[in-house]
């Protein structure tokens, strides 16, 4: 049975997003979001983190001048380049922008024509109490070519690809569901995205 599920396998940006941070539908983003989480704050603006994609044609250093400019088109924004950013995929770049309310962090990172953006924008307030989790998470980026094999608990994984297989949505759904508590929301979400088109494809 399990020979006939390589059709499971994709390429999944996947990210560990700071404990507790609640999770945001993608339609509330752009067209080129993956997800979205909040964090709690005692002042007027929630901290953000999303992920989001678009294929490029150019070189990591061509696509940060135009992300460059595209900050320094807004009135009263200061942007810098923090340099280099060790991510479980590899080696991405890490840049600043700062208004006079708030401080965007972004993780750039290129792969196979395609640019992943980790954007987090933080109030100037709460910005040195959220930096240390935001690179973090940040740093736990990591693309991976199957979001089943991630799952250390074989009884679980074959549980899972089986109940898919055999077109049963809501046992997949609460064995996925069980796995969350090791594997992640964003997880969760993709596996769960991943799992319902399979078992109910349009």
């Amino acid at each position: 049975m399990l020979t006939q599920i390589s059709f499971f396998l994709c390429v999944a940006p996947l990210f560990l997003p700071p404990s507790g941070w609640q999770a945001v539908q993608p339609k509330e983003f752009s067209s080129h979001a993956k997800i979205g989480f909040v964090g709690e704050s005692t002042g007027p603006y929630r901290p953000s983190i999303h992920l989001t994609s678009e294929k490029v044609d150019c070189t990591l250093k061509a696509y940060l001048k135009a992300v460059k400019e595209i900050h320094l088109s807004q009135p009263n924004t200061v942007w810098r380049d923090l340099g280099c950013l060790e991510m479980k995929a590899g080696t991405g770049q890490l840049t600043e922008s700062r208004t006079p309310k708030m401080s965007i962090l972004q993780a750039i990172y290129l792969s196979d024509g395609v640019a992943y953006i980790l954007t987090a924008a933080v109030s100037r307030e709460d910005f040195l109490s959220k930096q240390k989790e935001i690179i973090a998470a940040f740093k736990s980026f990591d693309l991976s070519q199957d979001l089943w094999s991630a799952i250390k608990e074989e009884e679980l994984r074959v549980g899972i690809l089986s109940a898919i297989e055999a077109k049963e949505w809501k046992k997949a759904r609460q064995l996925i569901e069980k796995a969350n508590s090791s594997m992640g929301e964003y997880w969760q979400f993709l596996a769960l995205q991943e799992a319902y088109g399979k078992i109910y494809p349009k």
